[in-house]
């Protein structure tokens, strides 16, 4: 990338010297006309052998030697620094034309740039400048536009977790309020099944509203965790212990795979836990009656890998970005009471990342979906 300083200033020099040349060679040529070939008058007189003898020599001088005179006319003088006046004024005012033309060429995408600021502390979110060339202003103009384009995208996220979250209450509420409506205009009798409803509702709201918090304090870096030494055989066994009679009544196998028994993770157990019970759940829900879901644990380079994959239908690949967006749902048709909320894996992503680990999915062709854990490994102090 040039440097539009370096630019900035061999312009200005070449400029200077061309000035400087163009003012010096028109000072030599005035001084040529003024003061060039001179022509010099000797008379000598002598006496030989009694008689005066008078002598007159005569010769030129190039105008390129010294010049030899006795006076120089004032009117010459006065002539030859107005012809100084003159080149001096060519070269400063060829110097500022210059300077000039790489200000406005500095200040131009400086004042657009300025625009484009203004606009955006104004709330158009839209306000780009135009780049072009390689220098540094173009630099700053791209990093601005990327700048406005993260600002766009997380306004834009945020519109939608306004209204994902208004949505997802407003289900709840709505059920409640004629639930309660019903019962107070005695259209249906409270029964078991009637206050288990009531209650499904308010654990869901309960549920939300308990993810959200998780997720503000994570964005807030204030998310508690109390880092152990874990053995992941151990939390991977209890999860599948737990989810087998869910597992059983769906009709859907749970096969430990490969599984280190000495691998340690530095983590906080209940943290890992969640997730892992998270991507449990999620294998369930997609997997049909019949399948298998696979779990693995395994040393990697950089910590330790816990590894679901179910037997579902897959992700599609467009979709697999955004798979751990909040409140993102692959099949947006999905009810939440097939689906969730849409926060699980977001929280997931959030709990691994503050753990110092990360966490991917793959669709292979052969069908599922696969979802990987990487947290860090516990070295036993030597």
């Amino acid at each position: 990338m040039r440097s539009l300083t370096t630019r900035f200033f061999v312009g200005l020099v070449l400029v200077s010297v061309a000035a400087l040349a163009l003012g010096t060679w028109w000072v030599q040529r005035t001084v040529a006309q003024q003061f060039g070939r001179q022509l010099v008058v000797e008379q000598t007189r002598e006496v030989i052998d009694g008689q005066v003898v008078e002598r007159e020599t005569r010769r030129e001088l190039p105008g390129d030697g010294p010049v030899v005179s006795e006076e120089i006319r004032g009117v010459d003088v006065a002539r030859l620094n107005r012809r100084l006046l003159i080149a001096f004024s060519v070269e400063v005012i060829g110097a500022a034309l210059v300077t000039a033309l790489m200000a406005r060429l500095v200040l131009g995408p400086i004042h657009a740039l300025r625009l484009a600021v203004d606009q955006m502390a104004a709330g158009t979110s839209t306000a780009r400048v135009a780049v072009t060339g390689n220098d540094e202003l173009t630099a700053l103009g791209r990093a601005f536009n990327s700048m406005a384009d993260a600002l766009a995208s997380q306004e834009q996220l945020k519109r939608d977790l306004t209204n994902d979250i208004a949505h997802e209450l407003r289900t709840p509420l709505t059920d409640l309020r004629c639930h309660l409506e019903a019962l107070q205009d005695h259209v249906v009798e409270v029964t078991p099944e009637t206050l288990a409803t009531l209650h499904a509702e308010v654990s869901h709201l309960q549920r939300l509203v308990e993810d959200l918090g998780e997720l503000a304090r994570a964005d807030a870096r204030q998310l508690p965790l109390e880092p152990e030494a874990v053995v992941v055989a151990d939390v991977v066994d209890h999860l599948v212990k737990q989810a087998a009679p869910r597992a059983g009544a769906l009709g859907v196998a749970l096969a430990i795979g490969a599984v280190d028994p000495e691998a340690r993770a530095w983590v906080d157990r209940g943290r890992l836990q969640q997730v892992v019970g998270n991507l449990l759940d999620n294998a369930l829900a997609h997997t049909p009656a019949g399948g298998t879901i696979a779990l693995e644990v395994r040393a990697v380079p950089d910590g330790i890998a816990i590894s679901v994959r179910d037997a579902g239908p897959g992700i599609p690949a467009d979709h697999l970005p955004h798979i751990f967006d909040r409140f993102y749902r692959v099949d947006a048709s999905r009810s939440r009471t097939t689906g969730g909320v849409g926060l699980g894996l977001a929280i997931a992503r959030q709990f691994v990342e503050a753990s110092g680990g990360r966490i991917s999915v793959d669709s292979p062709s052969s069908g599922g979906a696969v979802f990987t854990v990487v947290i860090p490994a516990f070295i036993i102090p030597s």
